[in-house]
């Protein structure tokens, strides 16, 4: 198999972000809805993206190792930084209609955890296919 370009991968996490809107409850609203107080609820939803966050720094950390040139590195840490700036920018339009809600930092962080852990199947995908 051949490398993926990491500017395909960019467009591939845009597309499965874009169709997430419709998306139902996961693992997050599974764990962090079993209480009636927002409170609580928005703090299980910080910590969950948090964790999430963690885990993608790991799978950057890995693919990074395994690329061999400087310019595949530097085209790694540009898409990723590009990435998270459509990761903030996606979960404010997201949540736009919300914000002045009290439930509105529960879900932008909800949609922060969904979107982070999209990009992190993205990358271990990327690793998957590389001839290692």
């Amino acid at each position: 198999m051949r490398k993926k370009s990491i500017f395909s991968i960019a467009t591939i996490l845009l597309l499965i972000s874009i169709q997430s809107i419709a998306a139902s409850k996961d693992d997050l609203a599974t764990s962090c809805e079993d209480t009636l107080d927002l409170k609580k609820m928005t703090t299980c939803a910080e910590k969950v993206y948090k964790t999430s966050n963690k885990q993608l720094e790991k799978q950057y950390q890995n693919v990074r190792k395994l690329l061999h040139s400087k310019s595949e590195k530097w085209l790694l840490q540009k898409a990723y930084t590009k990435w998270k700036t459509f990761r903030e920018s996606y979960c404010h339009f997201a949540t736009y209609a919300i914000r002045k809600e009290p439930g509105f930092s529960f879900h932008k962080h909800d949609c922060l955890d969904r979107v982070t852990k999209q990009y992190i199947e993205i990358l271990e995908k990327y690793v998957e296919d590389l001839d290692v």
